[in-house]
């Protein structure tokens, strides 16, 4: 089990691919809070605005948008783990081992999940440095409650991934 863990994550460290998904999510975020700016309307009846949002409503609202990007880029980070090893023909080394079927697929789980919480963490991290540049406001609110929908977001995530 700890071998195929760290032949996983030693493809994950030296995966390209997930780099630059990593990269393009962070600047198509920043572009979006940058359009958020540029298109931002006066909100009546007692609504929110994008400005004054802080980062628990202004993560909330990126996420309810459709399509879900974050979703996009963990579904073609998955396929592409997913489908390297069979590509290469690596998996029939040691599929013929006692659990290592069993073992792989936790190490997969165990990978996405590990690739989920970076883009979580990209997510957050491209947002704050998006809206303290476009809307010169940044803060993260109530902590226990910002922390609380971080966990819910990333499991809902983490199974959507599975």
């Amino acid at each position: 089990m700890i071998n195929i863990l760290k032949m996983d994550y030693q493809r994950f460290k030296s995966n390209k691919v997930m780099y630059i998904l990593l990269l393009l999510f962070i600047g198509f975020q920043i572009f979006g809070v940058f359009m958020m700016k540029q298109y931002e309307e006066p909100i009546e009846h007692g609504g929110i605005s994008v400005s004054t949002m802080n980062e628990s409503q202004f993560l909330q609202l990126m996420l309810s948008q459709p399509p879900s990007w974050l979703l996009l880029y963990i579904t073609v980070f998955t396929v592409y783990f997913y489908m390297s090893e069979y590509q290469s023909g690596f998996y029939k080394n040691y599929l013929s081992l006692k659990n290592a079927r069993i073992y792989s697929v936790i190490s997969k789980i165990m990978i996405i999940g590990a690739f989920t919480l970076l883009m979580f963490v990209a997510m957050i991290i491209s947002d704050l440095i998006g809206r303290s540049l476009f809307f010169h406001h940044a803060a993260i609110g109530d902590l226990s409650y910002f922390v609380n929908l971080l966990i819910g977001q990333f499991l809902l995530h983490w199974a959507f991934a599975l």
